[in-house]
Parts: C-alpha cells; sequence; structure tokens
C-alpha cells in the first residue's frame, strides 16, 4: 500500500527542509515578506506584515494537520535561517505522483545553487 506524505526533516548540503511552523515566520518574513516579485506567481497576496505572513503559515501549517500538503521551510544550512518555503500536495496513492507546488525562497537566495535556476 503506497505511503501518505508526513512532515519529516529532510537535509542536503545546501539547505535542510523542516516543518513549517510559525516560529519560521520572523525569518520567512525577512527572507521574502513584501517583495511583490517573491510572490508575484503564488496564489496569496505580498505579506506587507510579520502578521500577514503568519495568516499564511497558519493556512498551511492547518493544511498539514488536515492531510492536505506537506509543508516545509527551507533553510540556509550555512546560515541556519528560514530563507523561503516549499509544499507537497495533491498526492495521487494509485500511481505514486506528487505535486511541487507553492515553492518561493527570498530574492537574495535566488541563483545561488540553493535554489533552481530559471530560463530566461
Amino acid at each position: 500500500m503506497p505511503l501518505t506524505p508526513r512532515p519529516t526533516v529532510l537535509e542536503g548540503r545546501r539547505v535542510r527542509l523542516e516543518p513549517l511552523a510559525e516560529s519560521h515566520v520572523p525569518a520567512l518574513f525577512a527572507a521574502g515578506g513584501g517583495d511583490d516579485e517573491v510572490w508575484r506567481f503564488l496564489s496569496a497576496p505580498t505579506p506587507r506584515t510579520e502578521a500577514e505572513l503568519r495568516a499564511i503559515v497558519s493556512g498551511r501549517v492547518a493544511d498539514v494537520e488536515a492531510g492536505r500538503r506537506v509543508a516545509f521551510a527551507v533553510l540556509a544550512r550555512d546560515e541556519g535561517a528560514a530563507i523561503g518555503v516549499t509544499n507537497l500536495h495533491s498526492w495521487h496513492r494509485g500511481d505514486g505522483r506528487i505535486e511541487i507546488g507553492g515553492t518561493w525562497f527570498g530574492r537574495r537566495w535566488w541563483r545561488t545553487g540553493r535554489t533552481p535556476r530559471r530560463s530566461s
């Protein structure tokens, strides 16, 4: 029987993914809050305050608790601070497919090896 994704910690050379929590909000807001370019293609509006970002994160955490997604804070291993977010959702147990989405990184980390290169 296929497994249902669940929160876990994943580590690579440059980043650590850990279950998204409200405790990540201050670092996440410092990384990309208020930046329209960071939030340009996301379904949530650009958070202008830490409280607005906290509401977005709370919604993602509620989705995790309801089994609708697995949300991760992305931490830069060399800094230990949260630099972005990524999510797993819409899994299909029958054929093992899963979608990755709602991913954003603060602009400072774009094209640093911590994020996929964007095509021009």
